[in-house]
């Protein structure tokens, strides 16, 4: 046997016990104060089952506690109402209120498992309700074993149920139905962690920011600027040494040119012979030109990874710069001022010394002009 919240069945079985639920509010002088907190419980779920609105989520929810006839609510609770037309004793009219809060204490709690939670709008009064509810009933022989059952044995009779249903029988679908039943666990107990969670992702946040962020211990950044300045003076250092062997390679080669035509005997003629020597001094002195370009660059990185020396090795020697500047500045304010230019100090290159192009054609135009007179 089974109902289906979104029945007139239900709804007017329900109605009739927030009736005799209101009844006892309006007379709490005559009733048992264990009664009057229930009954005022039950008429706080006029919200959650409102009577006047669609119930059928509830059916799609709450579903195995409604298929026994020991929970299901219309059918146990439509004997008891039958009971108190006859005879309207105050014993019966408590079994009444008592056992529907237990019946609905189950259902909440299935509705709870499925969801993994409700929405705010309805959290709170379900909340206060399983708690009032609990608290008055838990030792009550008759009724704790709804309560028990509920916050016990429900949940893991329902998963019992899904593993052994047909359909995770088929083993094309097992492994999806495992997935869904380990989620809805983990949902129901992240619910318990959420809190902690949070707050530990709040500190991961706020350390990873302070790591990111730390403009004040600067060694790293040192660090990270000299390796730059290491891979830029790899190429100069390469260029320096082919421009030096080219400057060696050209005199020695004429050399070896009239040596041999000297050894052969062949007649040379001077006008020749400038005609040779002039563009190999032009290309020489080029060279030199661009080697002397070179040895600045090389010189300007090495000043610069001189200075980053500097401050990285002060960088170790005063860690705590914020904690530790007011108490420095009152001991040594001179000394530290000197520290704290030196730290925050372009890093300076001596790249304005170097050369233009133009000025080496100059040069080279005069180094001419002087030849021809």
């Amino acid at each position: 046997m089974s109902f289906q919240f979104e029945s007139k069945a239900f709804k007017k079985t329900f109605d009739e016990v927030l009736k005799l639920a209101s009844l006892v509010l309006n007379n709490i002088e005559k009733y048992p104060e264990t009664l009057v907190e229930i009954s005022k419980e039950i008429t706080s779920l006029e919200k959650v089952f409102n009577t006047d609105r669609d119930l059928s989520n509830y059916d799609k929810n709450i579903v195995y506690s409604p298929q026994w006839d020991r929970f299901d609510f219309v059918y146990v609770i439509s004997q008891e109402l039958n009971k108190y037309k006859i005879e309207s004793d105050i014993k019966i009219l408590t079994r009444i209120i008592f056992l529907s809060a237990s019946l609905i204490y189950i259902y909440l709690k299935e509705l709870l498992f499925v969801l993994g939670g409700l929405s705010p709008d309805i959290g709170i009064e379900v909340g206060r309700y399983e708690s009032v509810v609990r608290k008055n009933l838990k030792d009550n022989l008759e009724y704790s074993r709804y309560i028990d059952y509920g916050d016990r044995d429900l949940s893991f009779q329902i998963l019992r149920d899904i593993l052994h249903s047909q359909e995770i029988r088929n083993f094309q679908d097992l492994r999806f139905k495992v997935i869904d039943a380990q989620q809805q666990v983990d949902n129901w107990v992240n619910n318990f962690e959420q809190r902690k969670n949070q707050v530990l992702e709040l500190e991961k946040r706020l350390d990873s920011s302070k790591t990111q962020y730390d403009f004040i211990l600067l060694n790293q950044g040192f660090k990270s600027l000299y390796s730059q300045k290491e891979n830029e003076l790899t190429k100069p250092r390469s260029n320096s040494r082919l421009l030096f062997w080219l400057i060696l390679a050209i005199p020695f080669l004429e050399i070896l040119f009239f040596g041999y035509l000297i050894y052969s005997k062949v007649p040379i003629d001077p006008i020749a012979i400038w005609y040779f020597i002039i563009p190999s001094i032009s290309l020489i002195l080029f060279l030199f030109y661009f080697y002397r370009i070179n040895l600045h660059e090389i010189r300007s990185i090495k000043s610069q990874m001189m200075q980053l020396e500097l401050r990285m090795a002060l960088c170790q020697f005063i860690h705590n710069y914020a904690d530790d500047s007011k108490a420095l500045h009152a001991k040594n304010s001179a000394g530290f001022e000197k520290f704290e230019n030196i730290i925050f100090s372009p890093i300076v290159s001596s790249d304005d010394k170097i050369p233009s192009t133009l000025d080496g054609i100059d040069q080279i135009a005069k180094l001419l002009e002087a030849i021809r007179k």
